[in-house]
């Protein structure tokens, strides 16, 4: 059984359709991409995930169970986390402040304080910046706050949206370096990602999107060849 099943999803918006048909599946202590160029329907399929938007058919099953217009609290209590696009920490708050939002849907405060030392142990600049206000970070450092909070929640599935927008070349390998620690660790991860080359090589498996559904879908494990024949075919804006 996977971890995260999507079986026949369409998602609309009043006439327009975003995602087709899609099928895709996350198993246990994978790591999955999910690729294609701006409008083809990857950030509507992590909102769907989520719970933001509900789809008008198919069906969504996390540990077998169905969780198909559930509410987005409802479905990160059952373990899905989400690093969305654009980060969107709340730049107002302190770092420290930051994780322990993230942690609020765990009941044990004790332990969500022991989580976010380890945390900023696992992030140096995170401790080194613990009270400081989070918009006062660089792009970079706030896309670690946004993983490591959303890491707070003790999540069975992490799902990044675009973690790689707007970040300089060095700060996208630092940011691919974290997912695969992460990936190593045995975490879960679905990650949505613009940059095909990158999620290629860091991936176990891939699926690519385009137009509202999939039209490809393999084995990755680093293979740069496959990354560079993908981008170079498919992922060029203007042929979608």
């Amino acid at each position: 059984m996977s971890l995260l099943e999507l079986s026949g999803v369409r998602i609309c918006y009043g006439n327009a359709v975003a995602v087709k048909a899609l099928d895709l599946h996350v198993d246990e202590g994978e790591f999955v991409a999910l690729i294609g160029h701006n409008g083809v329907g990857k950030s509507s399929t992590v909102k769907a995930i989520a719970g933001v938007v509900k789809p008008t058919s198919g069906s969504i099953k996390f540990e077998g169970n169905d969780i198909l217009g559930q509410q987005p609290g409802a479905i990160l209590r059952r373990g899905i986390a989400v690093v969305p696009e654009g980060r969107r920490i709340f730049t107002r708050l302190t770092v420290g402040e930051n994780l322990t939002v993230g942690g609020t849907v765990r009941s044990d405060r004790v332990e969500v304080k022991k989580s976010s030392a380890e945390m900023m142990a696992r992030f140096p600049v995170l401790g080194k910046y613990a009270d400081r206000m989070a918009g006062l970070l660089s792009g970079g450092e706030q896309q670690q706050l946004a993983i490591a909070r959303a890491l707070m929640s003790k999540p069975r599935l992490l799902l990044l949206d675009e973690p790689s927008l707007g970040l300089a070349p060095q700060i996208v390998e630092q940011v691919f370096d974290l997912l695969e620690e992460l990936r190593k660790q045995g975490s879960s991860i679905l990650l949505v990602e613009q940059n095909a080359a990158q999620a290629i090589r860091a991936a176990d498996r891939y699926y690519l999107m385009r137009t509202g559904g999939v039209i490809e879908s393999e084995a990755a494990g680093g293979d740069q060849a496959k990354a560079d024949q993908v981008e170079s075919a498919y992922l060029h804006f203007g042929k979608a």
